[in-house]
């Protein structure tokens, strides 16, 4: 059986002390780029990999620092006041977990409110620099608006859609599936016209992705042109608007992301759930009573977990800046029954 390569065999054939190996191989910005290179080389030719039993015992150790020895990751927001973004469900649970997977693998997480008044891009710079924070999750922004921070000081990754710049890499729900997978299970239930009601701008910030999976889901399945039902995607996004929908449209079911309203609007036009109308919610929440509402749970607090991984991943190979390639990581729904639905 093969021996295997240490990080002092890798150090002994780039020339170099084992510990500036090891810098080099977590990518450090102490040593030279062409030191850097040498050694990653030479890891390369000699089949050099980490151990997984070592990484596993460091990040233990890690976890049970106390915790004002904890490093700090980076949680920012950007809305017009610190705590709005507490307002909407998936930026709670985002917090959630985040806050939770940060702290499992030995971290902390502290939210930064941009927004703040008197703020610069280089106060903000020199706020993250002096608490040595260099891990950064965007995580909630309410409108477009630039963040000109300095990249080559940070570790970042996103899980909001703003702002689609810096290109970084994304963690987020992957609504196109959830979609679908609303639609399919009111389909197996024998719904035979079902809507999608979804605010313009939502649709927009997500990149058409409820649209896409529910047009998607349509045309898989086999839905003939006269059972499509018209999406309600609507800059009139009150309860006339919707009733004359109804009207045209003629759903058996509909499917929404805004059950504060669509839900009681139903009701308000004297139509029963689910004996007169199906009804599902394409964002379940967690703390939302088992059984009552159908629907899809997109796992908030499962995205922002993987971010906080992606994100400790990227530190430990001090993957900083911008990257050249961003990757996007789609985080799947979950059905969850509810007697909002006929049976099957």
């Amino acid at each position: 059986m093969a021996q295997r390569v240490t990080i002092r065999d890798v150090a002994a054939a780039a020339g170099v002390h084992f510990t500036t190996a090891s810098l080099a191989l977590r990518n450090s910005p102490a040593l030279r780029a062409t030191t850097r290179e040498r050694v990653q080389e030479a890891a390369r030719r000699l089949g050099y990999q980490t151990n997984p039993m070592v990484a596993a015992l460091m990040a233990t150790v890690r976890a049970g620092q106390h915790p004002r020895n904890h490093p700090t990751l980076g949680y920012l927001t950007n809305w017009e006041t610190p705590d709005g973004w507490r307002e909407v469900l998936a930026h709670r649970e985002f917090f959630a977990g985040a806050k939770q997977r940060a702290e499992s693998m030995g971290y902390r997480l502290a939210h930064f409110h941009l927004g703040r008044a008197g703020m610069s891009p280089e106060r903000w710079n020199t706020v993250l620099q002096t608490r040595a924070i260099t891990g950064l999750v965007l995580a909630s922004f309410d409108e477009v608006r630039p963040l000109p921070l300095d990249w080559s000081h940070y570790c970042a990754v996103r899980i909001d859609p703003n702002p689609p710049e810096p290109r970084l890499d994304v963690v987020t729900n992957n609504q196109a599936q959830v979609a679908q997978l609303g639609f399919r299970r009111l389909h197996e239930r024998g719904y035979k016209r079902i809507g999608l009601a979804v605010r313009r701008l939502w649709d927009e910030r997500l990149d058409h992705r409820f649209r896409s999976g529910y047009l998607t889901a349509q045309s898989v399945l086999g839905i003939g042109i006269r059972s499509r039902v018209p999406l309600f995607l609507s800059d009139e996004w009150t309860q006339e608007g919707f009733a004359r929908w109804l009207r045209e449209a003629r759903p058996d079911a509909v499917m929404t992301v805004d059950p504060l309203y669509v839900r009681p609007w139903l009701r308000a036009l004297g139509l029963r759930i689910p004996e007169d109308i199906g009804y599902i919610n394409l964002d379940v929440s967690e703390d939302d009573p088992a059984g009552e509402v159908a629907g899809v749970r997109q796992n908030h607090t499962l995205v922002s977990a993987r971010a906080v991984e992606l994100l400790i991943g990227k530190l430990q190979r001090n993957e900083r800046g911008v990257p050249e390639v961003p990757s996007v990581t789609l985080v799947e729904g979950t059905w969850m029954e509810g007697r909002s639905v006929r049976a099957r």
